[in-house]
């Protein structure tokens, strides 16, 4: 199977909860769209945030990662590929970063390109602690 096709995001590599307070601070939540309210559920968040706006999207993925959708976690459904409906051969192969307490994607590999600055990063949110 060709590696563009397979998950690009194992959640399970994500070792450290994030706090409430931790992940308000961290992703300056406070200064977008988004409250307190859009942080209720424990489990793991899909972040898209863009270098111009900031804050753009928050999506709730779920608690437990091997119930969370595939559809969310794979190369062609991220970033550049996604937005330009890139297949086959076309496909961009994006590149994690993966640090204990998130994984972020840039949506583009080329730091000339106007996504590259843009990324999504999943969290594990603990609002507990």
């Amino acid at each position: 199977m060709n590696n563009k096709h397979t998950n690009l995001i194992d959640l399970n590599l994500i070792n450290e909860e994030f706090s409430k307070g931790d992940l308000f601070r961290a992703f300056d939540i406070l200064d977008s769209s988004f409250d307190h309210t859009d942080f209720n559920e424990q489990g793991f968040y899909r972040l898209s945030i863009s270098e111009r706006e900031g804050l753009e999207d928050v999506m709730y993925l779920g608690r437990d990662v091997d119930e969370i959708e595939s559809l969310y976690l794979t190369n062609e459904n991220i970033g550049i590929n996604y937005r330009e409906e890139l297949s086959g051969d076309e496909l961009v192969q994006l590149e994690p970063v993966i640090r204990n307490d998130r994984i972020s994607v840039r949506m583009h590999i080329d730091d000339e390109h106007w996504l590259y600055d843009d990324q999504l990063v999943f969290v594990n949110l603990n609002p507990y602690i």
